[in-house]
């Protein structure tokens, strides 16, 4: 290894350091940072959905998700069966050691 490429060696290995702290901050299922509470979701809310928009419409009820420290309810709202015999398997949360992680709904 040469003198000129010691710093550079340094800087690739300064940013594997930043990344991988990052990395460990954030654990990601699918498109959205998974977040950890600390007690369980509160009771859900009932909701009446509106006439569906279409034949394919599916109802995807909604759910609490933790903003900022605090519970949120998000809404349900429709989305579209991918397919006529697709099963919709509803969002749920799972405890964990340290907390609840919320596992977002899918398509089977």
């Amino acid at each position: 290894m040469s003198l000129r490429s010691a710093p550079l060696i340094s800087i690739v290995l300064g940013i594997a350091a930043t990344a991988s702290t990052a990395l460990a901050q954030a654990v990601y299922y699918g498109e959205e940072p998974m977040v950890m509470a600390p007690s369980p979701p509160p009771i859900e809310q009932v909701e009446t959905p509106p006439p569906p928009p279409g034949a394919t419409a599916y109802w995807q009820p909604g759910h609490w998700k933790v903003k900022h420290g605090a519970w949120v309810w998000i809404p349900g709202k429709y989305i579209e069966r991918p397919a006529p015999a697709a099963t919709w398997v509803p969002g749920h949360y799972v405890q964990r050691p340290y907390g609840y992680v919320y596992v977002p709904g899918y398509w089977l």
